[in-house]
């Protein structure tokens, strides 16, 4: 008996087993959550600190090697059933990552023990630094997500305290007693501290918020627990700048370690985020800088908006420094 095999039949029974027998000698690269788990960050996540942590549950019997890609900057490859890796971390990632101004590009790749990749999960997030422009937007499929939550605090509880512990955390003695410090200790060195109060995180975080560690006011109004004799002077003064009259503290000063003054920004660039309008070229008078390295009547200091204006409130219009008219120019600018 003659088989007639209709020819693209044919063509196609060929090409799939061939197909077939050319995958068997390929590594097979797979989407599956179930090797790589992720937990943090999540794909349209918004964040507000430049240094992060990915955490992920990876399935370390088949991809035992894992290596971060963000954006251009490639992690070193991590072999995850290294001795001492194992023992720490588990089948836990926690990998610190970096990250720019915008949209970043977060790529996590295992590979099996032949090296041959075997997964990949992609997905973007959008970094806004507590300081940026108030003209910054944030695109609407970015949305901010808490780690404090449940959830995500069961992970860590393994090997982490994750709970306040009054007779320490309350009022730490030392720097390091406090347990927030094991996973923020990056974020709380600068070249100056706040007082007494950078180590005291629960002094302004709120522990039994329902959004967990939040500050007790967003703006900062608790700042007058400590500041506020200064506070009342101010006040009543001649011009008092807005966002102080409203307790706004955090609008222009950092939390934890900061520059000068912990401001958050350069003064210029502050000040900008809501006096866009003076650099349009005219400000004072057409063509005076607003900036420059050396200030005339601060010995040591740049020029810039506290040259002539002062921070909180004067006993001057404008929060000027000294009084209006040529008289201030003849600070800088001898006759």
């Amino acid at each position: 008996m003659r088989i007639v095999v209709d020819r693209p039949i044919f063509v196609a029974i060929v090409m799939g087993f061939a197909l077939f027998v050319l995958s068997s000698f390929q590594p097979r690269v797979s989407m599956a959550v179930e090797i790589i788990e992720l937990h943090y960050p999540l794909d349209g996540e918004l964040v507000t600190k430049e240094m992060g942590h990915l955490v992920a549950k990876v399935d370390v019997s088949v991809s035992p090697y894992v290596s971060v890609k963000v954006n251009e900057q490639i992690t070193p490859v991590i072999d995850m059933l290294q001795p001492l890796y194992t023992d720490t971390l588990g089948d836990m990632l926690i990998v610190r990552l970096y990250f720019v101004p915008g949209v970043n590009e977060i790529e996590v790749v295992g590979k099996n023990a032949d090296g041959d990749e075997v997964v990949k999960s992609a997905f973007r997030i959008f970094y806004k630094p507590t300081f940026a422009s108030l003209t910054s937007s944030v695109p609407s499929a970015f949305v901010e997500s808490p780690f404090h939550v449940s959830e995500r605090e069961d992970l860590c509880s393994a090997c982490h305290r994750m709970k306040v512990d009054s007779a320490v955390d309350m009022e730490p003695v030392k720097k390091f007693d406090i347990f927030c410090t094991r996973c923020h200790e990056s974020g709380l060195l600068g070249a100056k501290e706040h007082g007494g109060t950078t180590w005291k995180c629960l002094f302004c975080h709120d522990h039994e918020a329902a959004d967990k560690y939040s500050l007790y006011d967003n703006k900062g109004a608790f700042c007058l627990d400590c500041h506020g004799s200064e506070m009342d002077a101010f006040l009543n003064m001649t011009s008092v700048h807005p966002k102080f009259r409203e307790r706004d503290c955090l609008a222009c000063h950092g939390g934890h370690v900061a520059g000068e003054g912990l401001l958050g920004d350069a003064v210029n660039i502050l000040c900008f985020k809501c006096h866009q309008s003076v650099y349009d070229g005219t400000h004072i008078t057409p063509g005076h800088p607003l900036e420059a390295p050396k200030d005339p009547s601060r010995e040591g200091k740049g020029m810039d908006c506290m040259s002539c204006h002062l921070a909180h409130a004067s006993q001057k219009k404008a929060l000027l420094k000294f009084k209006g008219g040529m008289g201030m120019c003849a600070i800088c600018h001898a006759k």
